[in-house]
Parts: structure tokens; C-alpha cells; sequence
């Protein structure tokens, strides 16, 4: 007998970044392999409409024109309205895209957690993360029916700060976008271009003032390349701006501010190297991206970053500027280690996969609702 699964798909429809591009990337995967159970995708905002996209039968898309806000407060506070009475339909299961329970009349809950950064540094965060999130998070965990970590370095995380037993925990790992598994052959040398590609939104976490402090050290040593920072603004924006502008670094430099998934594979594909100097990541997207460019990896040594890029990068302290641009000039002057970290990375990238992710959250969903 099916079962009907409500996702909160709110991240996934305006601008994605991390939890969105998972959310889109799980959702995508579960069209392929699950064709017998119901889902619903649920979407509010006052100003925006999610785009029209072909999906199959069993998949159904509800727009509110209920302001982000308001709904989260709402939930956050009161815990109502229900997702049930959102949607129009009873839920078997309430899929969270954040570490709090989505209200459902009898729906079981499932809750996501990315990672526990607002719990380390909540002044690093939004204002609504550091009111609801940092004092919600523990009760919640406790109430949800399953917890989904996105990485093994989270689920160890989620047991040490929040006493979750492990049995509770299921880690599902992002995968790789349908757009980045195009063409296999080699990319040529010369169809590289001479700058670096961060991918990442300009937040406290993501360390971009101490890549751009590197980029300066490398200037020194005669190095000619450009930073590209593919990214929207963040609270870090104000302290990489004045970074940019204290270095002398404003030619150097290039913010392109958002830019789609569309988009960023011709980013990838043309970039000489990919630098990701995060301070703390759940999951690390742009490295699988990366390595299904065919782009080398410079990555922070963050157990995270492990975990996903195994021996497919090279790895830097990120808090130690000067050891993250003798790594960035390592690879970036090192043809022949570019091309065995590019070989390396072809392979890495074969254990992630949305397919996969999608069948393991397919079970945890029956499970949960007490099918299988």
C-alpha cells in the first residue's frame, strides 16, 4: 500500500544553495526510483512562484502564498499551522529540510540536519537560526521519528552533541547533479583559463577573507591568476569586501554573485583549480562538482572534506594562511599532480550518487510509516 510523503521543499525553489541543491538533487532521485508512493512538495512565499517542471504522476507540487516568515514563526512557536492542512492531504510522513519537526496531524516526522554549525558559532548565523535553531534543536530531535545527517561527519556530530543514539540516525549523502555527468573525455590544458573557482555563499563559515589573504601572499611571489568567487552575499560580505579592498586586491578579484547550477559547469570545466577554505561544511558540494569537472581540488582539512574528496584533493589548514597558499601554488604550478588528482577525482565521484541516496530514503520513509 503507498504512502503519502510531505516534503517541505521551500530551499529547493529560489536561488538553491546547500540545503536547497540537496533537496532538489533527492527529490529528482526519488522520481526514478520510487514511481509507487505519493509525494507531496510544499511550497510558500508572498513575492515568488516555484517554476513549472515536469515531474512524474505520483509527484504533486502545492504553492501557498504564505510569507517564509510568517510560516517558520508559526511553526517555530506554535507548531501549526499542520503540513496536512497545508497540502490538502492526510501525510504519512513529514519530511523536514531543517533539524525541526514540520507540524503534521499524525504524519510521522523526519528531520534533516546539514550540520550542527549554529550550535558552535550561532553569531555566524541568521537571526531566525540563532532565535529558533539553537534553542528548539534538542526537544526536537528527540520528538522526530527518524534523523536524516547528510554526511558520516555530521552523524557523528548529531550523536556527540545531542545524545542521538545512532540507530536514530540515517545518513543519506548528497549526489551528484544530473548536469555535472556529461561529457567523460579529458579536458585539454589549454581549455583551462588562469584563475581559481570557490563556490560558496559569502558566510562567516566559508573562510573566503583568508582565501583572498592567500591570493595576496601568492601576488607577492609573482602569481598572475584570478579569484573567482561564485556566491551570494552573506553576513561575510561586509569583511570580504574590505578584505578585497585592504589588500589591494580589487583586479584580482571577481564576485559573480549567485549563479545557477546551470551555469556553474562551464565554471568548473574552464577553472585551472578549485579552492573550497571552509571552516565547516555538513557535506561539501562543490568538491563532487569539482571532481565531475575534471577540475583539481584544493580543499580545508576538515574531517568533512575527507570524507567526500578522499585521496581526490589536496589539503590545507584552513585557519593558516600561508600554508593554504603554498598549497593552492603547489597544485596550481604541479601539471602532472593536477592530472593525477583529476584521474583520482573520476573515481571518487562514483560513490555518490542521487539514485542510491533516493532508495535509502525511500526505505526510511516506509520504514518510518510502518510499511516495511
Amino acid at each position: 500500500m503507498a504512502i503519502t510523503i510531505g516534503v517541505d521543499f521551500r530551499p529547493a525553489l529560489s536561488r538553491a544553495t546547500g540545503v536547497g541543491r540537496y533537496f532538489e538533487g533527492l527529490v529528482e532521485g526519488l522520481g526514478r526510483v520510487d514511481r509507487e508512493n505519493n509525494y507531496v512538495l510544499f511550497s510558500s512565499s508572498w513575492k515568488e512562484r516555484p517554476e513549472p517542471r515536469s515531474r512524474p504522476d505520483n509527484f504533486r507540487l502545492v504553492d501557498r502564498r504564505v510569507p517564509v516568515r510568517v510560516l517558520n514563526a508559526l511553526w517555530h512557536r506554535f507548531e501549526t499551522p499542520s503540513l496536512d492542512w497545508l497540502v490538502g492531504e492526510r501525510l504519512d510522513v513529514a519530511h523536514s529540510p531543517t533539524p525541526l519537526i514540520l507540524p503534521s496531524r499524525r504524519g510521522r516526522s523526519i528531520i534533516t540536519i546539514c550540520d550542527l554549525f549554529f550550535l558552535e558559532q550561532p553569531e555566524a548565523t541568521s537571526r531566525e537560526i540563532r532565535r529558533d535553531y539553537v534553542r528548539l534543536v534538542r526537544s526536537h530531535v528527540k520528538k522526530a521519528d527518524a534523523v536524516i545527517a547528510i554526511s558520516e561527519t555530521t552523524a557523528r556530530d548529531v550523536q556527540d552533541k545531542l545524545d542521538v543514539p545512532p540507530e536514530r540516525i540515517t545518513v543519506i549523502h548528497a549526489g551528484l547533479d544530473s548536469r555535472f555527468s556529461g561529457p567523460t573525455e579529458p579536458v585539454a590544458p589549454g581549455a583551462r583559463e588562469d584563475y581559481i573557482l570557490t563556490v560558496a555563499s559569502l558566510e562567516p563559515r566559508k573562510n573566503l577573507p583568508r582565501l583572498v589573504e592567500a591570493l595576496a601572499l601568492l601576488r607577492e611571489g609573482g602569481f598572475e591568476g584570478r579569484l573567482c568567487i561564485a556566491g551570494g552575499d552573506g553576513l561575510d560580505t561586509p569583511r570580504l569586501d574590505d578584505t578585497i579592498r585592504r589588500l589591494k586586491l580589487e583586479d584580482s578579484v571577481d564576485k559573480l554573485g549567485y549563479v545557477d547550477a546551470a551555469a556553474l559547469v562551464s565554471l568548473y570545466r574552464s577553472a585551472r583549480i578549485v579552492v573550497t577554505p571552509s571552516l565547516w561544511e555538513g557535506f561539501g558540494l562543490p568538491l563532487l562538482e569539482a571532481m565531475a569537472s575534471q577540475t583539481p581540488i584544493v580543499a580545508s582539512d576538515i574531517p568533512v572534506h575527507r570524507e567526500v574528496a578522499g585521496d581526490a584533493a589536496l589539503f590545507a589548514p584552513p585557519w593558516n594562511v600561508r600554508a593554504l597558499a603554498d598549497t593552492i601554488e603547489c597544485l596550481w604550478c604541479n601539471q602532472e599532480l593536477r592530472a593525477q588528482l583529476v584521474a583520482r577525482g573520476l573515481q571518487r565521484k562514483k560513490h555518490f550518487s542521487w539514485d542510491a541516496s533516493a532508495k535509502k530514503a525511500r526505505a526510511l520513509y516506509e520504514r518510518v510509516a510502518g510499511k516495511a
